[in-house]
């Protein structure tokens, strides 16, 4: 594909919102305009949400637990936690109105669903929750481990937080590409495991998971069709030139293989929690 067609393809309209602009308000943006079409294209996110969901599926809650979802975007996350706790009462944030519009749509009408608007930049969200989980969210702060800190503290005695977020060792085909072309990365510095581990009571598993492009195109192209092409903070795409060398430096390696190192994360308080060893929570 002609460089100058993806260029055009990752950054026009003009009315796009800017390459780092908050995945949230791009999100916004490309649910209105596609009908919603990220589950379609978010396999891996799928994916990361069925292995989180498998994690959590022996913890013990209350009867009716209240359970938080940060970024909840289209829901998924959610109405698989409604097959473990078909009574729990839930609350769903996302900082896009249409994802939650579609959310309230998937959801289990039976259960009690409450839908927040809510920027990342605004958590934790006031409230007292037996669980609060959030999934491939949390990366896209400034500050992940920060704001991970701030969920932690805000955790009601017998209050679990769990979540899944990127890892450093993530998209290290595209960073080396960048380095190959002698082209500044615009890639985030994703969290490391040894960081969050340092965090009181976080208990951390790395897994590595892979996704197989024909060429550097289709994978910017996906990157586009799950809003993901947020840059980090600062980080302006310099010309359509960078990106030909880049995409010339990354077709290079064969076969083009985009590897996520996803972080499983997890803390929770004792106090109510007799039946939950002390260990196992993400084994």
């Amino acid at each position: 594909m002609d460089t100058a067609i993806v260029w055009a393809v990752l950054f026009q309209p003009v009315s796009q919102p800017a390459l780092d602009t908050m995945p949230s308000q791009m999100l916004r943006h490309n649910l209105a305009k596609t009908g919603g079409n990220y589950d379609y294209h978010a396999v891996i996110q799928q994916q990361i949400i069925q292995k989180l969901v498998r994690k959590l599926q022996h913890i013990a809650l209350p009867f009716t637990p209240r359970i938080l979802e940060i970024g909840a975007a289209t829901g998924n996350l959610s109405v698989r936690l409604q097959e473990l706790w078909p009574h729990a009462h839930f609350t769903l944030t996302d900082a896009s109105p249409e994802a939650l519009r579609l959310a309230k749509q998937r959801l289990n009408p039976k259960c009690q669903s409450v839908f927040k608007v809510v920027e990342l930049a605004d958590l934790p969200p006031e409230g007292h929750f037996d669980l609060i989980v959030s999934s491939m969210v949390l990366h896209w702060l400034p500050d992940a481990v920060n704001m991970l800190r701030k969920i932690i503290a805000a955790l009601p005695p017998g209050g679990i937080f769990a979540f899944a977020l990127l890892g450093q060792g993530s998209f290290d085909n595209w960073r080396r590409a960048c380095h190959m072309a002698q082209v500044d990365c615009g890639l985030w510095d994703y969290p490391t495991a040894a960081q969050l581990r340092e965090l009181p009571g976080v208990m951390v598993v790395q897994e590595r998971m892979q996704s197989f492009f024909e060429s550097a195109e289709d994978f910017l192209l996906h990157l586009k069709a799950i809003d993901a092409l947020a840059a980090r903070p600062g980080y302006r795409p310099r010309s359509i030139g960078d990106l030909a060398r880049t995409i010339e430096a990354a077709n290079t390696i064969r076969p083009f293989v985009i590897n996520y190192e996803i972080l499983f994360g997890a803390c929770h308080t004792t106090a109510g929690l007799a039946d939950l060893p002390p260990q196992p929570l993400l084994l």
